[in-house]
């Protein structure tokens, strides 16, 4: 996936780590979704503008295709 806009990849990073710990993820998992949030939010320019729904995040993670919106 190609980077349109690295702004905002931490923040994206360590909210998809605090998401996912929240919903008591292990910290293995936490951090691959950590990364995918990351990853999906620098595809779109902006800060916040590609930060994934947990539908696409799922999507992702289950390597089924990813369709953005």
């Amino acid at each position: 996936m190609p980077v349109a806009d690295p702004v905002g990849a931490g923040d994206a990073f360590a909210a998809g780590f605090v998401s996912a710990a929240l919903r008591g993820a292990p910290v293995g998992q936490a951090l691959k979704e950590a990364a995918v949030v990351g990853a999906l939010d620098v595809a779109v320019a902006g800060d916040i503008e590609g930060l994934p729904t947990v539908e696409e995040r799922d999507s992702f993670l289950a390597g089924s295709g990813l369709v953005r919106r």
